[in-house]
This record gives structure tokens, C-alpha cells and sequence, in this order.
């Protein structure tokens, strides 16, 4: 919906953490948490939102359905939109799937599934991980679902799942700015320390609304 006489709406927000930014040590630092969450994502928040108001476009559709709406956004604005849009919600994504008081494995419905796509769930985490490990540059390895198939996926820089379809169900941030604080070059121990901090309650929920 266009909004022809309103500008400066108060758009989208940006998704508070259900934890705080030690509890993730010490796998990923509190310093890199807070400055991954109020820095970088909060910085393709404002830029999205700012792509937005100038396109006089209303915060009426859940976020992750803007895809849809490109024809609301001047075609020259499309690259600028969908760079910062993926930004977002790919963010989104990974920051609420992240933290340790949840379930630290699958539930029974995914685990189901897990095991009849990739065989067990230490299997999935040898392929989610080699895929990540051979990931060149900047971007994104994510666990998807759709068509009733779960499957891996690679997405550069901040492509998106939702554009092609998908219903995204884990994130992994292969961004430097995501480790590069504790980790440095050693991204591979980064890889590896991840699934330790996954929150199942949540990716559970993600995969029954799937």
C-alpha cells in the first residue's frame, strides 16, 4: 500500500534478543554479539526502512512477505531494497534460533524428518557443515524447507530463502563480522561450536508452522 501523504511511519523495528548478550559465551562473545545486533543489523534495519519511506510504502505486510510487494518499490531501488531487505530478515532468523536454555537437539517431528533426508542428525551436521566450510566469501548457510523437503542451501551475501520460496529454518552467519572478534581466521571452529548453541524450542515451532 502506498501511503501518498504520510512519510517518517514508524516502519519496522528491530527484534529485540530473548537473551542476553553474555549468554552465548563462550561461543560467540557478548562484544561481537551486541555489536553484530546493534550495529550491523540494525544498520540494514535503517536502510530498508529508509528504502521504504522514500517509496511512500506502509509497514502493513509481515516482513518477510515485502518480496512480494516489489512492484510497490521503484525498479531503480530493487538491488538496494533486497540487499538490505535479506539483511533483515536473515538476521532475524539467526539471532532467535541462538541460545541455551531450549531443546539442544531436534524435537521428535524433525528429527523425524532429519533423519529420512540426511540419515540422523549427526549426519545433517556434517553436511550443514561442509557446505559451510566450503563457502567462499560472504554469506549464508541455511537449513530450509519447502514442498514438504527439508534441504541445505547456500546464499551469498544477504540473499534471502524467502525470495526463492523457502521456509528458513536454521542460519548460519558466515559474515566475518559474526566471529571474527574470538575466532579470527579459524572460522572452521566457529562452524563447528554453533550447533551447540542452537535452541530447538524455536526451530521446532519454525518447522511445525512450515
Amino acid at each position: 500500500m502506498r501511503l501518498d501523504n504520510i512519510i517518517g511511519n514508524i516502519m519496522y523495528k528491530l527484534e529485540e534478543l530473548n537473551y542476553s548478550y553474555e549468554a552465548l559465551e563462550p561461543v560467540i562473545d557478548a562484544k561481537t554479539v551486541e555489536i553484530h545486533h546493534t550495529k550491523h543489523h540494525a544498520n540494514y534495519l535503517n536502510k530498508m526502512n529508509a528504502i521504504l519511506e522514500k517509496n511512500h510504502v506502509s509497514d502493513e505486510y509481515p516482513l518477510t512477505e515485502l518480496v512480494n510487494h516489489l512492484d510497490l518499490i521503484d525498479e531503480a531501488d530493487h538491488n538496494a531494497f533486497l540487499f538490505n531487505f535479506g539483511g533483515v530478515v536473515n538476521h532475524n532468523l539467526y539471532f532467535s534460533i541462538l541460545g541455551t536454555n531450549g531443546l539442544s537437539n531436534p524435537g521428535a517431528g524433525l528429527e523425524e524428518d532429519i533423519n529420512k533426508t540426511f540419515g540422523s542428525y549427526e549426519a545433517f551436521k556434517d553436511l550443514f557443515a561442509a557446505k559451510a566450510n566450503g563457502f567462499m566469501g560472504s554469506g549464508w548457510v541455511m537449513l530450509v524447507y519447502k514442498d514438504n523437503d527439508l534441504s541445505i542451501i547456500t546464499l551469498k551475501n544477504q540473499d534471502n530463502p524467502y525470495s526463492l520460496g523457502y521456509t528458513p529454518l536454521i542460519a548460519l552467519d558466515l559474515w566475518e563480522h559474526a566471529y571474527y572478534l574470538k575466532y579470527q581466521n579459524l572460522r572452521t571452529d566457529y562452524i563447528a561450536a554453533f550447533f551447540s548453541i542452537l535452541d530447538f524450542d524455536v526451530i521446532e515451532k519454525l518447522y511445525e508452522e512450515a
